[in-house]
């Protein structure tokens, strides 16, 4: 089993699942079937990352 880090923490043990996920990261135009619970896991992590982007950017408007 392998553990797949993406950015802002999040991290998918399932190695099929994460493969998936980092296909339609790699190639964004191409099809690839997800589950339910796979598409859940690519939102999350993408408001996950927008978030932290958000807030590096007030902290770094702070300075």
């Amino acid at each position: 089993m392998a553990t797949i880090s993406f950015f802002a923490g999040f991290e998918i043990k399932d190695e099929a699942t994460a493969l998936k996920i980092l296909k339609v990261l790699k190639e964004p135009g191409e099809p690839v079937p997800l589950t339910p619970e796979e598409k859940e896991l690519l939102e999350s992590q993408e408001k996950a990352g927008k978030e932290l982007l958000n807030n590096i950017d007030k902290f770094l408007k702070g300075l």
